[in-house]
């Protein structure tokens, strides 16, 4: 079974069934989760790779149909997150999805918790 849509085709694969929802499925659930409580105004931190990106673009536009603003920055796999600088991090946004394998997500936390950004500031 393949979570990523783009790997999942039962036109390629004639044997193929998925016992999982496909990654890109996950946007519906940040999407209502951001719309029960009113989110305004969100953050993307996102590892350019297709299990990745398929998911926030399908989250981004949700987000713009339901008029939340965001802002998204986007890392190379082999860069990392250190490549996006030091200003990972907007005084204003309180809200951050992650899309990203767990190595980048720990080391971009430990850089917040190094440059002290925490709720609330």
């Amino acid at each position: 079974s393949s979570l990523s849509e783009l790997e999942s085709g039962c036109s390629r694969f004639r044997n193929y069934f998925q016992l999982l929802a496909a990654d890109s499925n996950l946007a519906d659930g940040f999407h209502a989760v951001i719309q029960r409580f009113g989110w305004r105004r969100i953050a993307l931190i996102v590892q350019e790779e297709n299990l990745f990106t398929v998911t926030m673009t399908k989250l981004k536009s949700q987000l713009t149909a339901s008029g939340v603003n965001y802002t998204e920055k986007i890392f190379e796999s082999k860069a990392g997150i250190y490549s996006l600088g030091k200003n990972l991090f907007d005084q204003e946004t309180r809200i951050y999805i992650l899309s990203m394998y767990e190595t980048h997500a720990r080391d971009l936390l430990c850089e917040a918790h190094r440059q002290g950004f925490r709720y609330p500031h």
